[in-house]
């Protein structure tokens, strides 16, 4: 299967996007749908089904899609937040840059399969034009052991990021 689509957001008819978990991403150019796989050489992991799209903001010429990736390291998996953008010419999507690196107030990092890591979600995400801002909202949590992933004792926190993108 292709996944939850839980997020979709366009410009125009022929200008759409669409994704959700296992990696689903999907453009429409106002004829034909196409899965995407985005790749560019500063993505921190492989496009693959540890992508899970939850939020997208479309222009006429450029786009954010935003949501959680797990990167597995041995026994542990460490769920981490994405911002990534992307340009639309003719229908063709260009995938250029990850605009949020990890860190530890993106990120939640539990022993794989643990319940603690559901605790890492994106909701939404919305772009300003005015000042050129993307800002994105959801919640981050605590490892295996129930210390915070930041300095707050909460096992669930509000998660709320602005990004400066111009």
């Amino acid at each position: 299967g292709i996944g939850v689509l839980r997020a979709v957001h366009g410009s125009a008819a022929n200008n759409l996007l669409v994704g959700g978990g296992a990696g689903a991403l999907f453009g429409f150019d106002g004829s034909k749908w196409t899965q995407m796989v985005p790749s560019y050489t500063g993505m921190p992991v492989a496009w693959s089904n540890g992508f899970s799209v939850h939020g997208i903001w479309v222009t006429a010429t450029e786009g954010w899609v935003t949501g959680t990736y797990d990167a597995v390291s041995g026994q542990n998996t460490c769920r981490e937040l994405f911002l990534l953008h992307g340009t639309v010419k003719a229908g063709v999507w260009t995938w250029d840059k990850q605009i949020v690196s990890a860190n530890n107030d993106l990120a939640v990092c539990a022993q794989t399969g643990s319940q603690n890591l559901a605790y890492m979600q994106v909701n939404a995400a919305w772009f300003d034009a005015t000042n050129g801002a993307v800002y994105v909202v959801g919640s981050r949590g605590a490892a295996d052991n129930g210390a915070p992933v930041v300095n707050n004792p909460s096992r669930q926190l509000e998660l709320a990021v602005r990004v400066k993108v111009k």
